[in-house]
């Protein structure tokens, strides 16, 4: 099987669009990199699917990039760093979860989503405009992903004792004592009530501008949802061995990413934040998952849709700050502990809740709050529908 015909078969290919030059990217990483990328051949697509992988065939190696991927983190990026409304992202949530319906076969369901996301778009206008400031951060997190898989393909071509010897052991001690820390400190649920009370509050715009209702019992949801997300991230931990590659993939590709950030530009630019905000918006596109799962299966789908996204949101700054308490940079601690919970309060409140919550209980309610979309989407054939759901990209 050839890469072209791999890719037709797993991928709903769309026609290439302008963007980043992605051939830079992988050329910065092979010059600095070497026996990271060695005998990698690199491959841009743009699909629905919108991930990013290692490919082998054929004796060759291949590094596949979505564009599409990128496009997304670049949206999503510049309505966490603009946007001064929740409604932005959960607009945006009616788009990615078109599309995912449109993936499961569900044009029923797909075509009239993507209906109200266009209207929502004529009616409400979002305005996140793009800047030095959020094409720093997608460039900083396409750069980590391609890196994160680089990783992955390192640890594939080592045998289980040195995955156990170079980094398996290293990683378990680091996850262990960081989950004690989690499991006894307070902070977090002191910074979760608050979440909850505020991400209340913003979701009851959303909601009224949606024609649904939010009470309070929304709230107490939400807190419940951030405990239980803890309590499975723990639990998660000491059953998954995968999961100890993923992280060590983060710290290896943050080790990297601020080696090559150096060599590029002769000084180590911030990187922290827009690494930890694209662990988000991986978390994001999880929710909008979470939300086609609970659309088409309406038992237990609140809480059992736990991703390694939400393991490394734990993890990784808990890691990020360890090593800056380890070379001694105390005050950078403190500042930089201080912009992880602005970021996560942020990026919770305004982004990810609107859509769980507040995307998740409209769309239990689709038969009467999008009626008239059904109405109207119930007189276009299968093919209108799903040309409808591509033009939405």
């Amino acid at each position: 099987m050839t890469l072209d015909e791999y890719l037709i078969e797993t991928r709903c290919l769309l026609p290439n669009r302008p963007g980043p030059d992605y051939d830079s990217y992988i050329e910065a990483i092979r010059s600095f990199f070497p026996e990271l990328i060695e005998s990698v051949v690199f491959k841009s697509v743009y699909s629905i699917q919108r991930s990013c992988e290692v490919v082998d065939l054929g004796g060759t190696t291949h590094i596949v990039y979505d564009q599409a991927f990128g496009q997304y983190l670049d949206i999503l990026n510049r309505i966490y760093l603009h946007s001064t409304r929740p409604m932005d992202a959960y607009i945006y949530a009616h788009k990615i979860v078109a599309q995912l319906l449109q993936q499961r076969g569900r044009l029923d369901l797909a075509a009239p989503i993507g209906k109200a996301y266009e209207a929502y778009v004529t009616a409400e206008r979002p305005d996140v405009g793009q800047d030095a400031g959020s094409t720093w951060y997608t460039w900083i997190q396409e750069h980590f992903v391609i890196l994160h898989e680089l990783v992955h393909l390192q640890v594939r071509r080592q045998s289980d004792d040195e995955r156990e010897h170079t980094w398996r052991r290293r990683v378990r001690g680091l996850a262990r004592r960081i989950v004690q820390e989690i499991d006894e400190g307070r902070t977090l649920e002191r910074n979760w009530e608050q979440i909850a009370r505020d991400a209340y509050e913003a979701l009851r715009g959303v909601a009224a501008a949606g024609g649904v209702s939010m009470g309070l019992d929304t709230q107490a949801a939400i807190l419940e949802g951030l405990r239980a997300n803890k309590e499975n991230v723990l639990r998660v931990l000491a059953e998954r061995q995968d999961i100890l590659e993923e992280i060590h993939a983060d710290i290896e590709a943050t080790r990297f990413l601020r080696r090559l950030v150096i060599h590029l530009y002769g000084a180590p630019y911030l990187i922290s934040m827009p690494v930890y905000v694209g662990l988000y918006n991986l978390r994001f596109r999880a929710a909008c998952r979470q939300a086609v799962d609970g659309l088409l299966r309406p038992t237990g789908w609140i809480h059992d849709y736990v991703t390694a996204a939400s393991v490394r949101l734990l993890i990784w700054p808990a890691l990020k700050l360890a090593a800056e308490a380890s070379a001694g940079h105390d005050d950078h601690v403190i500042s930089l502990n201080r912009e992880f919970w602005e970021a996560e309060h942020e990026y919770l409140v305004k982004i990810l809740h609107v859509c769980q919550f507040g995307l998740l209980r409209r769309l239990h309610l689709h038969t009467m709050v999008y009626r008239g979309m059904f109405l109207e989407c119930a007189r276009m054939s299968d093919q209108a529908k799903s040309e409808f759901i591509d033009s939405l990209w």
